[in-house]
C-alpha cells in the first residue's frame, strides 16, 4: 500500500486523498490511517500538516513517548526548532517523573534528538554537548544513533574550525559502523571539511 501511495504504481495524490478520507471518516482503520498519513506528510516535506494529527494521537496515547519524539521532529522539520526543543524538554520532564511508558526511552535517544535539532538551528555548543553525551555511552545505543552522533560531532568541529577533532570524530564514525551511510559521509569529510550549504 505504501508503495502505491508514494508513486510506485498508481496516482500518489489520489492515494494520499484516500488515506486522508480514511483518517477522517474511517471506523476500524482510522488510527492506522492517521499514523500512515503522518508518515506520508513527513516524506512529502509537509511536516506542518502532520503536527495536529500527532498532537491528537498524543492525547489518545499519552504513554507513547515515540509520538512526542515525532512531534518534536515535525516542529523542527517544519521550521520551529524552539517548539521542537520545548517538546523534548517535556519528554525529559516526563521521563524524570517516571511517567508510565517514559522509562523505556533511552536517555541517549533523547540527547541525540536534542542535539540534532540544535545542530540544524546552529546551537553548536549545546549540540556538541549532547552528542558527546551520546558517544560517551556508545555501547548502549543502536548503530544508527551512534554513527550519526560521531558524524555530527565531526561536522560541528569542522564548523568550529577544529579540524583535528573533526577528523578524529569522523574516524570514530567509520569504525563504529563501517557500512552505514553516515560512515560513508564521514569518509568524504576526512578529505574535505564539512561545510553547511
Amino acid at each position: 500500500m505504501l508503495g502505491f501511495l508514494v508513486g510506485v504504481h498508481g496516482d500518489k495524490a489520489k492515494g494520499i486523498r484516500t488515506v486522508q478520507d480514511v483518517a477522517a471518516n474511517g471506523k476500524l482503520n482510522k488510527m492506522d490511517a492517521r499514523i500512515l498519513l503522518c508518515a506520508l506528510y513527513r516524506r512529502e516535506s509537509q511536516a506542518k500538516l502532520a503536527i495536529p494529527i500527532v498532537q491528537e494521537l498524543i492525547e489518545k496515547y499519552p504513554r507513547n513517548f515515540l509520538l512526542r519524539m515525532e512531534l518534536a521532529q515535525m516542529y523542527s522539520t517544519g521550521g520551529d526548532g524552539v517548539r521542537g526543543l520545548e517538546t523534548l524538554r517535556e519528554v525529559e520532564r516526563l521521563k524524570n517523573a517516571h511517567t508510565p511508558g517514559f522509562d523505556r526511552l533511552p536517555w541517549e535517544k533523547l540527547w541525540f534528538q536534542q542535539g540534532s535539532i540544535q545542530f540544524w538551528y546552529n546551537d553548536l555548543d549545546q549540540s556538541l554537548e549532547n552528542m558527546q553525551r551520546v558517544t560517551a555511552r556508545a555501547d548502549d545505543v543502536d548503530l544508527n544513533t551512534g554513527v550519526m552522533a560521531w558524524l555530527r560531532m565531526g561536522q560541528i568541529y569542522d564548523m568550529k574550525q577544529r579540524r583535528k577533532e573533526a577528523m578524529e570524530a569522523y574516524r570514530k564514525a567509520i569504525a563504529y559502523a563501517p557500512q552505514a551511510e553516515a560512515a560513508q559521509d564521514a569518509k568524504k569529510y576526512l578529505s574535505t571539511p564539512y561545510r553547511r550549504m
